[in-house]
């Protein structure tokens, strides 16, 4: 919970508990419980904003404020009663029902960042006029993008911390998120003595700001962070204009029901990621525009595009590998738990690409159940999916690591929802320490590649970590023969 949130509650809960059972005599200084509630209810206000589920601390305010004059008039004696003891459970009752409800969906805190800049951020509405929208519905509509942009910034006092999220695209459910402030600054002064910044795409399977964590986190390490929302694809896109658009399809992955159905999803995976490898690649085109027109916003002429990195969260790690692939200009990339499609799949990645999984485990042959068709297609495509991984890296080289606690859902900001990990996918493991993890390997990998530091430094950020399974694999190190033709032949 949020000091305030906490300290008027408190306060309150105690004044109502002095009402019930006290003496409650006019020289008590309990008396002054009611205004010092009352002043930081007001404060809480002002200062961390009204949510939903502080409302039973709002209905203490009110009885305070109302009961007070009454109360202050009335000479109260210790009452052992069961009528006393009936209102003091209940205000307790009620008051832990709003501890608990803030505890459930906090207005959470990112950790400090730990790159020596501080970070600015801008949102803008990009239109793709070479390229229709294959959703829109309309063969004269363009494809438009919302950008989220995280660069190092200038330090200056009195600016404006973004929020996480402007309040546009949530429900009752998520109303906690838009009170949450990130580590980044709005439209805060691009930092100055370094003269260009090298670039890194993000792309998600949600949102652009499902890893904050981790963007601005990169950041402030030097890196300009570029984060796309998919149209149609991402979960809500909001335009500046008011706009929404929402997720064509609720569930937009594979169906395993029948071979047709699976054969049928597959295609439709393999068009979406072709379209959202055209959103990057349009984005990595617009800034080198910015590059020679001037344009006018304040990362023009302030980019690197000699050294761009990408990186993605489950499908959209299998977007990063195949932006690898098609586009050479991209030097390195991460795929956090995410399968890969299309040419990637199966031709792998030829940059440097670092491979972050969950903890679920390769499934064994005897997984596989003749009396259920669905489970086998699913357990064979998980078989499959690491073995493209496995290929690629034995191909191509790269690192992989997999992690004991951690779930798919680990890798972006939603543990941070609530506290509840059944709510949120997330898995055993600390939180914060897998963040603490995903960031450190991921500064350094990028260090390594786009700015030429020792491969030394990512091999020490994975050694601060020993519960994690990380391993460099050189070109070529395996022999010939994959593990899924090992398991299907067990079959």
């Amino acid at each position: 919970m949020r000091p305030l949130e906490l300290l008027f509650l408190l306060v309150g809960i105690a004044y109502l508990l002095w009402l019930c059972c006290g003496t409650g005599l006019p020289e008590s200084p309990f008396h002054w419980l009611a205004f010092a509630a009352a002043m930081l209810g007001l404060a809480h206000l002002w200062f961390e904003g009204y949510r939903w589920h502080m409302l039973p601390g709002y209905i203490f305010l009110l009885l305070i404020l109302l009961f007070y004059p009454w109360c202050s008039a009335h000479d109260f004696r210790i009452r052992l009663s069961y009528s006393a003891l009936a209102w003091a459970v209940g205000v307790v009752l009620v008051g832990s029902t709003c501890v608990l409800a803030g505890i459930l969906y906090p207005v959470f805190a990112f950790v400090p960042l730990t790159g020596p800049h501080a970070v600015g951020t801008f949102a803008l509405h990009l239109i793709d006029s070479s390229h229709g929208d294959p959703y829109a519905g309309d063969a004269s509509a363009r494809r438009e993008l919302m950008v989220q942009f995280w660069y190092p910034a200038e330090r200056a006092r009195g600016r404006k911390r973004a929020r996480y999220r402007d309040g546009r695209r949530d429900s009752r459910r998520t109303s906690n998120l838009p009170l949450v402030k990130t580590r980044s600054f709005l439209n805060a002064p691009v930092f100055r003595e370094q003269k260009e910044f090298p670039v890194l795409i993000f792309t998600g399977p949600n949102h652009r700001f499902q890893n904050t964590f981790q963007t601005e986190e990169l950041a402030s390490h030097g890196f300009l962070v570029v984060g796309l929302d998919h149209p149609y694809g991402s979960d809500r896109v909001t335009f500046p204009d008011g706009r929404v658009i929402r997720r064509r399809k609720e569930n937009v992955f594979l169906d395993f029901r029948t071979d047709e159905t699976l054969a049928d999803s597959v295609r439709e995976v393999e068009g979406e990621l072709a379209v959202r490898a055209a959103d990057v690649e349009f984005v990595i085109a617009e800034l080198g525009r910015w590059q020679s027109s001037r344009a006018a916003n304040p990362l023009a002429g302030r980019v690197d595009l000699s050294r761009i990195g990408i990186l993605g969260h489950s499908f959209g790690g299998a977007v990063a590998a195949e932006v690898c692939l098609r586009n050479p200009s991209v030097r390195a990339g991460i795929n956090m738990d995410g399968w890969m499609f299309g040419d990637s799949a199966r031709e792998g990645i030829p940059q440097p690409f670092f491979f972050m999984a969950d903890c679920t485990p390769m499934p064994a042959a005897h997984t596989l159940s003749p009396k259920n068709d669905n489970q086998t297609r699913a357990v064979t495509r998980t078989i499959q999916g690491y073995q493209e991984i496995e290929n690629s890296l034995n191909r191509h080289g790269g690192y992989y690591l997999q992690t004991a606690g951690l779930e798919h859902m680990n890798y972006s900001d939603y543990p941070l929802y609530s506290r509840m990990k059944s709510k949120t996918g997330a898995g055993r493991a600390d939180i914060r320490r897998a963040h603490r993890m995903v960031n450190r390997l991921s500064v350094a990998f990028f260090k390594t590649y786009l700015l030429q530091h020792s491969e030394g430094a990512l091999i020490r950020a994975a050694a601060e970590f020993p519960e994690a399974n990380f391993r460099k694999v050189p070109a070529m190190a395996m022999p010939a023969g994959s593990v899924f033709e090992e398991v299907s032949r067990r079959i």
